[in-house]
């Protein structure tokens, strides 16, 4: 999966960070 808009993704990357734990899951 490509980043196909940088805002959202950048929100949604924030967004999965902060509900796991502060871990990285990268899902979109």
């Amino acid at each position: 999966m490509t980043f196909k808009m940088s805002e959202q993704a950048q929100t949604i990357k924030i967004f999965n960070l902060r509900s796991d734990t502060n871990e990285f899951i990268g899902a979109g």
